[in-house]
């Protein structure tokens, strides 16, 4: 039997009488409690007739079905009790624990529908764990639904990174691991000075991926150790560049933090910086060799045009004589031609 309509036809049947209001969300109230009771049966199928008993009984029985029905209908009316009616078939007991167990069912209501679809069952079992759930929910009371999809994405941490870091700690972190290397320096960066905790957040905003990664390397060397001490902190702020590009913090002797290069460090470094030297200076011998190359080859040209200058007029000279003498009735000697390979 479907029971929604009957649930519908007796709300507005009350809106209709003349009866006090707080008479009439009594009334209602009742009402509702029985079609989520019946709700809770439907959605646990026949074999789950003991089950809803029991789950009734965990949600304080029909009375507390009727104190849920009586809040929601007190602060959001009729359309968010229909609104919880429809999400109880969809999500089971666990939904209607959350709304009975929040300072605002329906705010918390409000905030579940905000979630993509496949978000809310890891939500509802999210704001259900007895150990982070309270906690949990405050962070979204202050924060909204980000607090809530952080908690899903990174399990224990997630509502944490969103209330100490908000939307900086969420871009700077992809694994649950790299939340809960920022999560365990928010309070000691929360204890910071003024300055201090500004410029460190300055840093996790201009470049958290890299900032994250710092601090889980000084983490696996310095398991027991405070980083952001006010001394500590000095140091990095002043030296943030070193320590975002792969140098470390370490205490010396005293127990003063001090900035060392990773090994490798400085070659890369500077191997970064002579990249457009070595490059400039490939350009400078291209450029130096072809010309080079063209002094040469017009050089060449030059010379050979003087040589075959030269002997043309050379040739001209002993032809103009042979002329010569052959118009005044000389004979022309004849030069013996050399063999080129010598007789023997």
């Amino acid at each position: 039997m479907n029971l929604r309509p009957r649930f519908a036809l007796f709300v507005v049947a009350l809106a209709m009488t003349a009866l006090p209001a707080e008479a009439q969300v009594a009334m209602a109230a009742r009402e509702a409690a029985e079609v989520l009771a019946a709700t809770l049966g439907r959605s646990l199928g026949k074999a789950g007739t003991s089950e809803a008993a029991e789950q009734i009984a965990r949600l304080g029985g029909r009375e507390g079905l009727e104190i849920l029905a009586s809040r929601t209908l007190r602060e959001g009316g009729e359309q968010a009790l229909r609104k919880v009616v429809a999400n109880a078939a969809k999500y089971g007991p666990d939904y209607l624990m959350v709304l009975k167990n929040a300072r605002s069912p329906q705010f918390m209501a409000k905030v579940l529908d905000e979630l993509p679809a496949d978000a809310v069952k890891p939500a509802i079992r999210a704001l259900g764990r007895k150990s982070t759930g309270e906690a949990l929910e405050v962070a979204v009371e202050t924060c909204g639904v980000k607090a809530l999809q952080a908690e899903v994405k990174y399990q224990g941490v997630g509502s944490h990174l969103v209330e100490s870091f908000g939307d900086d700690g969420l871009a700077a972190v992809s694994s649950v691991d790299e939340a809960a290397t920022l999560v365990r320096h928010a309070d000691d960066i929360t204890r910071l000075p003024a300055a201090q905790k500004a410029g460190v957040l300055q840093l996790l905003h201009d470049d958290g991926k890299q900032m994250v990664a710092f601090m889980g390397r000084f983490v696996e060397k310095n398991p027991q150790t405070v980083l952001f001490t006010s001394a500590a902190t000095t140091v990095i702020l002043a030296n943030s560049e070193r320590l975002l590009g792969g140098d470390d913090i370490a205490l010396d002797a005293q127990g003063n933090p001090v900035v060392v290069s990773k090994p490798g460090t400085v070659g890369r470094l500077g191997s970064t910086l002579l990249l457009p030297v070595y490059w400039l200076m490939s350009a400078i011998s291209i450029a130096t060799v072809a010309w080079l190359g063209l002094r040469l080859f017009f050089l060449y040209k030059h010379e050979d045009a003087s040589f075959r200058s030269q002997w043309g007029h050379a040739d001209t000279e002993r032809a103009g004589r042979r002329e010569a003498t052959t118009s005044a009735g000389e004979e022309i000697p004849v030069e013996p031609k050399q063999d080129s390979i010598p007789r023997g």
